[in-house]
């Protein structure tokens, strides 16, 4: 929630493999005042992928290559406690 609430982004978008932990992060960023988006009031509050894309962070399913990319870049920026 820091960097959210340093960078102040409107959207964000991570991976579904861990979309329990992205749902409750939606949740509390709603619940702190860092986004308008209560994904609770999208689809009944159902966490479907038809729904994430209208939740403030948003989860993707990321595969293959696709997938591996990311989780390096993210190794990358994050590399020895420091965001790029």
């Amino acid at each position: 929630k820091s960097y959210w609430r340093y960078y102040q982004p409107d959207h964000a978008i991570g991976d579904a493999y861990a979309v329990g932990m992205l749902t409750q992060l939606n949740d509390e960023l709603f619940t702190e005042g860092l986004t308008q988006t209560d994904r609770r009031t999208i689809a009944d509050g159902d966490s479907t992928a038809s729904a994430w894309g209208d939740w403030a962070f948003a989860p993707l399913r990321f595969e293959g290559m696709v997938k591996h990319s990311m989780a390096t870049g993210l190794q990358a920026a994050f590399y020895n406690r420091r965001c790029a």
